[in-house]
């Protein structure tokens, strides 16, 4: 099961706005993708998958491969963010915090195209269920990244409100849960149950 969670913590300034904006072209530029995800378009079957053994490898090699693309984004998020964007009083580090935003949108767009390779794969109707669950991991993470910066842009509006009424020092925290439901989690690991028996039969 991946559950991971981001804060977004930062001191409100321009920087953040910039950034902000940086983020989202950089993820409009896979608009198209995007689309084809959320319309489930497939154009081709890259894969084709018979032998119930090799299936279940290559599931577990997809859902390892899903882990270490969240577990990424955590990073760069939790850790990399705050490093370049600094403590207050130190500059931040433009070119690192360019390189995040990139490097978010990126992870993004993988994640995009793994869901649709792992749908598009052609498997033993034995294991259908079990595609269809594990390309389904990714989902909500996928659509969480592609609306956070309106979120984060709700959240400068509220900042910008209270700096106008006096306040300062004004933190924001805002919190992103990477993970995967936990119903489809546990169907998932029913069915490769399922299939391991078959093998056994």
């Amino acid at each position: 099961m991946i559950n991971n969670l981001v804060k977004f913590d930062c001191f409100y300034d321009g920087i953040v706005r910039n950034n902000r904006q940086v983020l989202e072209d950089e993820l409009t530029k896979y608009e198209n993708n995007f689309n084809d995800f959320e319309y489930n378009i497939i154009l081709r079957s890259k894969k084709a998958l018979f032998d119930i053994s090799l299936i279940i490898d290559w599931m577990k090699e997809q859902h390892y491969s899903l882990t270490n693309m969240i577990d990424s984004l955590t990073r760069l998020m939790n850790e990399v963010y705050p490093k370049f964007y600094g403590d207050p009083g130190i500059p931040s580090d433009l070119k690192g915090l360019f390189y995040v935003a990139k490097s978010i949108a990126k992870v993004f767009n993988k994640m995009i195209k793994w869901s649709i390779d792992v749908q598009s794969v052609a498997i033993d109707k034995e294991a259908e269920n079990l595609k269809e669950y594990l390309s389904k991991f990714c989902n909500s993470t996928i659509r969480k990244i592609y609306n956070f910066p309106k979120v984060l842009e709700s959240d400068l509006k509220k900042i910008i409100e209270r700096l106008n009424k006096g306040e300062t020092n004004i933190k924001s925290g805002i919190t992103l849960s990477l993970d995967i439901d936990e119903g489809l989690t546990d169907l998932y690991c029913k069915e490769i149950a399922r299939l391991s028996s078959l093998l056994k039969d």
